[in-house]
C-alpha cells in the first residue's frame, strides 16, 4: 500500500529488522549448464520431493 503518515510508525518499526535492495539491471548473462556435457544433478533438498508430484510442464 501507499506510504502515508498513518503507516509511517509501523513501517519504521518493521524496518529495524529488514533490508531493501533495488537492483537496476543493465545487462543479463546466463549460462546453459547442459552444454557442459555433465551428468544431470538429481533434485535434492527439503522441497525437491514436492517437485516430483507436479505434472510435467
Amino acid at each position: 500500500g501507499p506510504y502515508t503518515d498513518e503507516v509511517k510508525p509501523l513501517v519504521e518499526l518493521m524496518l529495524q529488522k529488514r533490508v531493501a535492495v533495488r537492483v537496476e539491471v543493465d545487462r543479463v548473462r546466463s549460462w546453459d549448464h547442459r552444454k557442459l556435457g555433465l551428468d544431470p544433478i538429481p533434485l535434492d533438498g527439503s522441497t525437491a520431493r514436492y517437485l516430483e508430484r507436479l505434472p510435467p510442464a
